[in-house]
């Protein structure tokens, strides 16, 4: 699975897949890890298409937004699903 990715002005915009589950966690979290080499690293993670995230899929994107602060960086997760902002609110990541 290969993500779409574009650069403008420095943040580099990654549109998600439709769902993020164990089975694919791996190979998000590297495709992610590869575009935190920008520093400080920007990252505007589209979920417009996203449907469905399981626990390993939240662990992906809590990882990807502690190794771009540790870098002085920012992930903004835009264009949620209700059903993956309840998922977010529940766990209270929203926050």
């Amino acid at each position: 699975m290969e993500m779409q990715h574009e650069t403008r002005d420095n943040v580099e915009i990654v549109k998600l897949p439709q769902r993020i589950l164990m089975a694919d966690a791996k190979t998000v979290k590297n495709e992610l890890k590869s575009l935190l080499s920008s520093k400080p690293p920007l990252l505007a993670l589209d979920m417009s298409g996203t449907e469905f995230v399981d626990s390993s899929g939240l662990a992906v994107l809590v990882n990807t937004l502690q190794a771009a602060r540790r870098k002085s960086g920012e992930v903004c997760l835009f264009g949620m699903h209700d059903t993956v902002l309840a998922l977010f609110e529940l766990t209270r990541l929203h926050t």
